[in-house]
């Protein structure tokens, strides 16, 4: 705040509640990473992914979440019809399969500490077989 030439009051009187600036920064980044991976096929998904710490946020906070994760599962189903042209239930099965995966990779590497050779190691893991089972679909 102090770079930005701000103070916290000043800024946190631009919410009325705390909820309402988390969910203000849940749609912004939602709509940041929807318009990012638009374009992407699934491969290039995997190596930008973005992750957001949702799980304990108010509702409303938890509802903006829930409407990005069907943007990204829209747009995932999309790419994953053009890979694998099989029925519309089983192409959203594999891409809530896909999201999961890279959402569990995200939260392993970052329980572990800064500069763990583990965290590496579950990324790198993870990533390669994530990729694999996009080739072998």
């Amino acid at each position: 705040m102090a770079a930005a030439g701000f103070t916290h009051g000043g800024f946190y009187k631009q919410f009325g509640f705390k909820a309402e600036l988390m969910a203000e920064s849940a749609t912004c980044s939602v709509a940041k990473t929807t318009a990012l991976t638009a374009s992407l096929e699934m491969t290039q998904f995997v190596q930008l992914y973005l992750s957001g710490d949702a799980v304990r946020q108010p509702e409303a906070v938890r509802a903006m979440f829930a409407d990005g994760i069907e943007s990204l599962l829209a747009l995932l189903s999309t790419q994953g019809a053009k890979l694998d042209a099989t029925d519309p239930n089983q192409v959203r099965a594999k891409a809530i399969n896909l999201l999961a995966h890279a959402l569990g990779e995200v939260v392993l590497s970052r329980a572990c500490p800064d500069e763990s050779p583990l965290a590496d190691e579950i990324l790198s893991a993870c990533r390669t077989q994530i990729l694999a089972s996009l080739h072998s679909s």
